[in-house]
């Protein structure tokens, strides 16, 4: 699918898993990103993601990978795309993370075997990608995933500029795994972009319909608001069998996958 304003498409969009960590028939969620000069960059590679690429000849075009955080379903495929990369197209892997989350994905890939000639890993909150005005910014969200032992996590928000007009934009979200819509995290005033044209805003929030007292995803019914300001609302990290539920209770929500 493509993302775009004022009828241009701005970025393309394919989801190369939609599942959580149990889900393997939808894929362990995982997300390429085309833009419109052609780089690739990828949102987590879990463990169904790398075959993927590799089925779709697509492990020497990524340009940058992006972690959210350290469970399997979202790096397990890491390591071998680093691999794939270095050994048969000689490229050296550039990954974007949080600071804490680049602690794990460092300790990660130390257990894995991969020298520092292999990888780049920057932890800088914000991030402009020159060729297509973009502004990328690392959200943490810690404390809203795996809050039993603050797990390093994070969601991210890409602003697309088209260099026209400074109403001419738009925004995508992706949360990664959280137990909040990631948009509680986000202050109206410090994004004040989001908030003031939420039409232009395009949400890939992770969702579940389990309901239990350290739930580590979003429950549908939390993103019942979320989904009355933002109209662009797509979730993932579900399985059918969670959409069959969730469409019994909410067939708006369920709508959303």
């Amino acid at each position: 699918s493509a993302l775009g304003t004022s009828g241009k498409s701005l970025v393309d969009i394919n989801f190369l898993g939609i599942g959580g960590a149990f889900d393997t028939e939808e894929g362990t969620a995982s997300a390429l990103l085309r833009t419109r000069s052609g780089k690739l960059l990828l949102i987590d590679c879990g463990y169904t993601a790398y075959s993927k690429l590799r089925k779709k000849n697509l492990i020497g075009e990524i340009d940058i990978v992006f972690i959210t955080h350290c469970h399997e379903d979202h790096i397990n495929g890491l390591s071998t795309l680093i691999y794939d990369r270095f050994f048969l197209h000689n490229k050296v892997t550039e990954i974007e993370c949080t600071a804490d989350v680049a602690v794990r994905v460092k300790a990660y890939l130390d257990i894995c075997g991969h020298p520092e000639e292999q990888y780049t890993i920057s932890q800088e909150k914000y991030l402009y990608i020159e060729e297509d005005a973009i502004s990328v910014t690392k959200i943490d969200t810690t404390k809203n995933h795996w809050p039993i032992n603050n797990f390093p996590n994070s969601g991210i928000i890409f602003h697309f500029d088209t260099g026209e007009s400074s109403d001419d934009y738009a925004v995508l979200i992706y949360s990664g795994d959280i137990n909040v819509p990631i948009t509680d995290l986000m202050d109206p005033v410090d994004y004040s972009f989001v908030y003031s044209n939420p039409d232009k805003v395009f949400i890939f929030h992770d969702m579940t319909s389990l309901i239990h007292e350290r739930n580590p995803h979003t429950n549908f019914e939390l993103l019942v608001p979320t989904k009355k300001m933002f109209k662009n609302l797509y979730t993932y990290h579900h399985g059918a069998e969670q959409i069959a539920l969730i469409n019994k209770l909410n067939p708006e929500m369920a709508l959303t996958s």
